[in-house]
């Protein structure tokens, strides 16, 4: 029953025949289709130069596709780019912020990136969930390494519906699975927000990953 009720439940991310075609002549992607519905968590596996990565890109607008078309939220990438990307929140491999910006105020610089209005409690809720709330004064510089990866996710999850990961580690997976056993996908405290997780490597061996 809960499948039946979940798959007419229209996606929050849906990617339709996507090709994506290098200057060098290269096919990184050649018509992918596929839906993630809300509150779900995504893997997709692959090895290298397989175009996880252009994927994402793709989707987060930093790459622009050959041909095809990406709604989130029913919003186009392209004809409606602004209001699609306020929804999305990608996590890097590695912080590319101001190493000496303590962790509260890099939080809140990611939000105001999108134009978002400050919104201490949502912030507050945010780095409490991922065990970060008595670091908030801390420089980032000062984080361990498993901190910092914490905080990448904190970053994404201050302004979006929802969230990419690009290769993550063993801790940014462990956060989110704590994160799913907290709140709930769905339903939970907070609002079911979809994952994607991009060649998950733990301990360097290939996890094989289902929806959820």
């Amino acid at each position: 029953m809960r499948h039946a009720i979940v798959a007419t439940v229209p996606p929050i991310i849906s990617v339709s025949d996507l090709s994506k075609t290098y200057a060098s002549g290269f096919q990184a992607l050649k018509h992918v289709s596929l839906d993630i519905r809300r509150g779900e968590i995504f893997a997709l596996l692959g090895p290298n130069g397989a175009g996880k990565t252009t994927l994402i890109s793709i989707i987060c607008g930093i790459v622009n596709p050959t041909s095809g078309r990406i709604l989130v939220d029913g919003h186009d990438i392209i004809t409606e780019y602004r209001a699609a990307r306020s929804m999305i929140g990608l996590v890097p491999q590695e912080l590319t912020t101001d190493a000496f910006e303590s962790v509260w105020g890099t939080v809140s610089f990611s939000r105001g990136l999108f134009g978002k209005a400050p919104h201490p409690a949502h912030i507050e809720r945010v780095l409490k969930s991922l065990s970060l709330w008595d670091k908030k004064d801390s420089k980032i510089i000062t984080l361990s390494g498993g901190m910092k990866r914490r905080l990448l996710i904190a970053n994404a999850r201050s302004h979006r519906k929802m969230r990419g990961l690009n290769r993550p580690s063993e801790v940014q997976a462990s956060a989110i699975a704590k994160e799913a056993y907290i709140y709930g996908f769905p339903p939970g405290g907070l609002r079911p927000r979809p994952i994607l997780l991009f060649a998950l490597i733990i301990k360097h061996k290939w996890v094989l990953a289902s929806r959820h």
